[in-house]
């Protein structure tokens, strides 16, 4: 009898510590959310709103880099290959995790149409409590002859 008991303790502690881990890839939504992000962040470029920018940027970034890095970012962007004009997805990946690690991260490829040229950025994201942030934003570019 007591190894019955022992038994039924063990396996229910077992049971209720287990956690049930779900890992999504791709969702509609998920894509949905990370790119009203974009959509915000090159609105702000756009219109030059750079100091809005740094709201966009997560901690990591402003420790890293700098509170102002994703205004000083832009503002050499536009400087170097004019006002910033259309940009396209190329390439979407999310990945959200419920469960006892939960976490949703985004990374969009893009191609970005400025009036002297085409980039290739890359933006990762992660939601935080306080919203969606963007935690790494790189930007590729052929070299610009000079004259």
């Amino acid at each position: 009898m007591k190894t019955i008991i022992l038994s039924a303790v063990f396996v229910s502690i077992f049971f209720t510590a287990c956690t049930v881990n779900y890992t999504y890839t791709n969702r509609k939504e998920d894509v949905q959310d990370g790119q009203k992000i974009l959509f915000k962040f090159y609105d702000d470029i756009y219109n030059k709103r750079f100091d809005e920018l740094n709201t966009m940027a997560s901690d990591t970034i402003k420790q890293t880099i700098g509170n102002t890095a994703l205004a000083d970012i832009a503002k050499k962007v536009n400087m170097n290959f004019g006002k910033y004009l259309d940009f396209l997805f190329t390439k979407s990946y999310t990945q959200k995790k419920e469960g006892a690690a939960s976490e949703t991260l985004y990374q969009f490829v893009l191609k970005v149409t400025y009036e002297k040229g085409v980039l290739n950025e890359v933006v990762n994201l992660k939601k935080f409590k306080n919203g969606i942030k963007i935690t790494n934003y790189e930007i590729y570019s052929k070299p610009i002859a000079s004259n």
